[in-house]
């Protein structure tokens, strides 16, 4: 039995990574999170639950992904929704995050989170999306 975490955040990274692309800007993804005041897509805190069988090493893991977006004025908030709209799609995908060594068997958004924080000079536009997935570890 391995630890997921590792590559379902570089799972995450490869499909987010250059992809993310809003008003012809590429959005930038961080496989933590680290305290900037700009536009950027996190990968967060991985929780996971054991459901493994005698054979089956199966495991429901929820993965939350950190949308920030650096607001100017305030009617930029589409821009943020677009933002998050093209990660859901890209992770709802299923074939196309892939990982070594597990199985990504199924994933679905399962929450979402929006709040503003102010800062000293501008609005920074904060959401949580939170997937679901249920992996299996591969056989060999």
């Amino acid at each position: 039995m391995k630890d997921p975490t590792r590559q379902l955040h570089n799972a995450y990274y490869d499909l987010l990574q250059g992809a993310v692309v809003v008003n012809h800007t590429t959005i930038p993804v961080y496989k933590w999170y680290k305290p900037i005041d700009d536009t950027a897509i996190f990968i967060g805190l991985t929780t996971m639950e054991d459901r493994s069988t005698h054979d089956t090493y199966i495991m429901d893991v929820q993965q939350e992904i950190y949308i920030q977006y650096k607001l100017r004025m305030d009617d930029e908030r589409d821009t943020a929704e677009d933002i998050s709209d093209e990660v859901v799609q890209l992770v709802v995908a299923e074939t196309l995050m892939t990982m070594s060594d597990f199985d990504n068997i199924y994933v679905e958004l399962s929450s979402v989170e929006s709040f503003d924080e102010e800062t000293t000079d501008s609005t920074i536009y904060k959401k949580e999306l939170i997937f679901k997935h249920i992996i299996a570890e591969k056989n060999g």
